[in-house]
């Protein structure tokens, strides 16, 4: 089997998961959006909805509504598991270096935005393909080391 069908790849939250978060944060007496940010900060490092996965997106939901039974959003899939074609989509590996690299900067949301429209030409995560991916994971590694070395 071609080894690029077995590539974990990032789905990017759906309109639906997105409007479903803020709707369920937005009734809640619990949630308030400032409470909702800080989750999403601790699970992907950019206080962001549209920094979710569709995989973390249902986890979010799942907690927002009480559901404490996943201590983890599921497992990424790989290319042969979506139907269509999944070729175009950032490879996990690229996303998860982006976000551990905003945090590991110290970058706020509207910096790493700015940082994402200004050379990658994308407003957030869920606009990335797997070439525009690719070009930020080399981009944030080549500012990492420049960090190190200064």
């Amino acid at each position: 089997m071609n080894t690029e069908n077995k590539k974990f790849v990032f789905e990017s939250i759906t309109e639906k998961q997105a409007w479903k978060i803020m709707a369920i944060c937005n009734q809640s007496q619990e949630f308030d959006t400032a409470k909702l940010y800080s989750m999403i900060h601790d699970l992907t490092g950019i206080p962001s909805v549209n920094s979710l996965s569709k995989q973390e997106a249902s986890f979010i939901i799942d907690r927002l509504q009480g559901c404490t039974k996943w201590r983890r959003p599921k497992r990424s899939r790989t290319v042969d598991r979506i139907k269509g074609n999944a070729r175009n989509l950032p490879a996990l590996g690229h996303i998860l270096f982006i976000r551990e690299s905003v945090r590991a900067l110290g970058w706020d949301k509207a910096h790493f935005k700015a940082w994402l429209e200004k050379y990658i030409k994308a407003r957030n995560l869920n606009e990335l393909t797997r070439e525009t991916a690719r070009k930020a994971y080399i981009g944030l590694m080549k500012i990492r080391i420049n960090t190190m070395e200064s």
